[in-house]
C-alpha cells in the first residue's frame, strides 16, 4: 500500500500505519534523522485528500497555533481567533515534529491537541493527530523524554526504519522512484478495509493478558487508557488480517513506548499461542505474586509448575520492602518438597534490619490474600 505513494522499505511498518489510520487515534512516529517521517506524513495526508500541516514542535509558539484574539469578536463579547495559514482549526491532519524538543511549557499545549484534537476547549477539524520525533539521547542535543501523561495518549509507537534496516532493493526504489508522484486514492482502500468483519474472538481477555505479562513479568504497568487504546488498535487489527499475514503480532508490538518491539513480539507469540504449554506459562506469566506463592505453596501441583513459579516469585522479590520479602521467604520455607525446599533455602536471606510492627502488619495482609486459617 504505502509503495503505491512510493514510500520504499516501510514494508515492516505498513500495517501499524493502516491500523494507525484506521483507529484515528494520536501516533508517534520514533526514527533516526533522514528516515521520511515527515514525508511519509505528508503522502498519506495528500492521498487521503485532507488539509495537512507540519509544526515544527521545537520553534513554534501557541500563537502560531491557535492564531491572535479577533478584536472584532472580543469587542462583541464572543472570544474567536484570527485564522492564519499556519493556525491549526481548519487543518485535518497535522504532524507535530521534534515533539520531544519543545520546551515543557508548548508540550502542555500540545497535549490537548493531541489527546483531544481541540485548542483552549474549541473543536477544529481535525482528524488525524501525529507526532514524530527522534529518540531521546545524548546523541540528539536537545532531546528530552516525553512527559508520562502526554505519551500515554499515543495509540501507537512507530520505530520507522533507517536506510541501514532497509535491503538494496528498497533502496535503490528510494533512489529511482523516492520523488515521484502519485494520485493513489488511499481513502478509498481504507474504507473497504473499516467495513470488515472483527469477528468474535475475545479481544478483551487477549488484551488483559498481555496486560498482566506486561505488568508481572516486564514490570510495565498498563494504564486503563492503554488497554482501551490496545483494544481499539486490536479490533483494527483483526480488519487488517485479509491484507495483512500476522497482523496482530506486526501491529500490536508498536503499543508500547517503552518495550522494544522485538520483546513484544516474543510476548505476543506466546499469548497468541493456543498450545496447553503456552496456555499455562501465560498463566504463570500474567499471576500477580500471591497467585505465584499459591501456586507453589500448592503440594498438589506438579513440580516443574511449582519450580517455575517459584523462580518467578523470587525475582520479584527483590522489588519488595524488606519486610514483605521476609513474610514471603518464611512462608516458602514451609514447603515440603524436598527439590522446591533446596530452591528456597538456596535463595533465602534474612533481612538487616526490619520493622517488627511492619512484619506483622504484612503478614497479616499476606495471609488474608491467601485466605488462610490463623
Amino acid at each position: 500500500m504505502l509503495e503505491k505513494l512510493h514510500l520504499y522499505g516501510m514494508k515492516e511498518v505498513e500495517p501499524a500505519i493502516m491500523a494507525a489510520l484506521l483507529t484515528k487515534k494520536p501516533v508517534l512516529l520514533i526514527g533516526e534523522t533522514g528516515t521520511a517521517k515527515t514525508e511519509a506524513t505528508k503522502r498519506i495526508a495528500e492521498a487521503l485528500g485532507l488539509r495537512f500541516h507540519r509544526y515544527d514542535a521545537s520553534k513554534a509558539v501557541f500563537e502560531d497555533v491557535i492564531g491572535f484574539p479577533n478584536p472584532k469578536s472580543l469587542s462583541n463579547g464572543v472570544l474567536s481567533y484570527v485564522q492564519t495559514p499556519l493556525t491549526l482549526w481548519d487543518k485535518q491532519f497535522v504532524l507535530i515534529d521534534e515533539i520531544n524538543r519543545a520546551a515543557l511549557s508548548m508540550q502542555n499545549k500540545w497535549f490537548e491537541v493531541v489527546n483531544e484534537a481541540t485548542l483552549m476547549g474549541k473543536e477544529t477539524d481535525l482528524i488525524y493527530r501525529w507526532s514524530a520525533m527522534n529518540p531521546s539521547s545524548a546523541e540528539y542535543l536537545g532531546t528530552s523524554e516525553l512527559d508520562l501523561a502526554l505519551r500515554d495518549r499515543f495509540a501507537l509507537f512507530i520505530r520507522v526504519p533507517s536506510p541501514q534496516d532497509m535491503n538494496d532493493g528498497a533502496l535503490a526504489d528510494i533512489l529511482r522512484n523516492g520523488n515521484t508522484t502519485t494520485d493513489f486514492d488511499l481513502k478509498a482502500e481504507l474504507a473497504k478495509v473499516n467495513g470488515a468483519d472483527t469477528g468474535d474472538g475475545d479481544k478483551t481477555k487477549f488484551v488483559l493478558e498481555l496486560s498482566k505479562v506486561l505488568r508481572w513479568e516486564h514490570k510495565k504497568p498498563v494504564s486503563g487508557r492503554r488497554l482501551v487504546l490496545m483494544h481499539q488498535v486490536l479490533t483494527q487489527c483483526i480488519r487488517l488480517e485479509e491484507l495483512y499475514e500476522h497482523s496482530i503480532r506486526s501491529i500490536m508490538k508498536y503499543t508500547m513506548y517503552d518495550v522494544l518491539p522485538d520483546v513484544m513480539e516474543s510476548v505476543l507469540d506466546l499469548v497468541l499461542s493456543k498450545s496447553p504449554i503456552a496456555r499455562k506459562t501465560v498463566t504463570l506469566l500474567a499471576s500477580t505474586p500471591v497467585q505465584k506463592l499459591k501456586t507453589v505453596l500448592n503440594e498438589a501441583e506438579e513440580t516443574r509448575t511449582r519450580a517455575a513459579a517459584l523462580g518467578r516469585l523470587l525475582t520479584a522479590l527483590k522489588d519488595f520492602c524488606p519486610e514483605k520479602a521476609y513474610v514471603y521467604s518464611r512462608l516458602l520455607t514451609t514447603v515440603k518438597d524436598p527439590a522446591i525446599r533446596d530452591i528456597v533455602w538456596s535463595k533465602f536471606k534474612l533481612p538487616n534490619s526490619m520493622n517488627r510492627k511492619l512484619v506483622k502488619k504484612q503478614a497479616e495482609q499476606l495471609v488474608e490474600e491467601l485466605k488462610l486459617k490463623n
